[in-house]
């Protein structure tokens, strides 16, 4: 499991499960004020698709305020020029 601080010190983990069906999301992230906030992150994502939601949900994470429209348009930017530059995911 990978974890990280906010900008509010907030320390959160990232774990690989798919979030509750009834988010019907493929991933989540916790409010910072919960106590030991998780982000999950749906297992079976193609790598590309995993690349945007792990983007989104770290930015949720750093700037809870802002919609999801928003989170959404720069993720999908952010994911689509780091892949045409040939960032993959690796097993290292």
């Amino acid at each position: 499991m990978a974890s990280f601080t906010n900008n509010d010190k907030v320390k959160y983990t990232i774990i690989k499960r798919r979030p509750h069906k009834i988010y019907d999301a493929d991933g989540l992230c916790d409010p910072p004020e919960y106590e030991n906030p998780k982000i999950h992150i749906a297992q079976d994502l193609p790598p590309k698709r995993e690349m945007a939601v792990v983007l989104e949900e770290i930015m949720h994470a750093f700037f809870w305020d802002i919609s999801e429209k928003e989170v959404r348009k720069f993720c999908s930017t952010a994911t689509r020029i780091l892949h045409k530059d040939g960032w993959r995911k690796t097993d290292s």
